[in-house]
């Protein structure tokens, strides 16, 4: 399960969230932008499953699936990244692991040393299944950091990125801010609430019985 400190500071965001939409109408969208972001969750370690697939976790609790296009490999060291095992990158994917959704997800996506700048796009899609697609950004040397940005109640479900030819070495400092989905009610709980619907109905028809009589 999400640890108790992380689930109240995704509340606490959500809680703050709601308050500056209430107060100013927020867009329902997904938007993208090199601007400083700010996050709470950063992954690390990251497990390989396949050539190709790999999870990243926070305090022991899964939360963070990728795949790429050619084989990666992962730092032996702990730290949160993947790097292309022989041919870079041309598209990568993350999405949030099954219980979660992402209000931001910020990636760091870089070339070789050396290697050849090109340009990238993003993708997103949201919790409704909606798709939304960035511009181009400049793929160089250094840092290329980018985030999605999810407002007015839209959430990250997957986050793409497209190089414009086989160029990403490696994708760094993949950071989010994440909101864990409610848990499905107990069959106690729906029971209770179920007796408390039959009771409320009871009570409607007396009072109905005797405003007849």
């Amino acid at each position: 399960m999400f640890s108790s400190t992380l689930l109240s500071a995704a509340r606490v965001c959500a809680v703050v969230f709601g308050i500056a939409c209430f107060a100013s109408p927020c867009e329902a969208t997904i938007m993208f932008t090199q601007s400083a972001v700010s996050t709470d969750l950063n992954f690390s370690p990251y497990t390989k499953l396949t050539d190709t697939t790999g999870f990243g976790s926070v305090g022991g609790t899964r939360m963070l699936e990728f795949t790429t296009d050619t084989n990666l490999t992962i730092s032996s060291m702990g730290v949160g990244s993947i790097q292309a095992e022989t041919t870079k990158f041309t598209t990568a994917t993350f999405s949030p692991s099954t219980g979660f959704l992402f209000g931001i997800l910020e990636i760091n996506p870089q070339i070789a040393p050396a290697g050849t700048p090109g340009t990238f796009t993003l993708s997103a899609m949201d919790q409704f299944g909606t798709i939304y697609n960035s511009g181009s950004f400049t793929l160089g040397a250094g840092s290329n950091r980018v985030a999605a940005v999810g407002s007015g109640g839209m959430f990250i479900k997957s986050l793409s990125i497209t190089a414009n030819d086989a160029l990403i070495d490696g994708i760094t400092q993949v950071r989010a801010t994440a909101t864990e989905l409610a848990a499905v009610p107990e069959p106690s709980s729906g029971l209770l609430l179920l007796s408390l619907a039959g009771i409320y109905g009871i009570r409607r028809r007396r009072k109905r019985q005797q405003s007849a009589a």
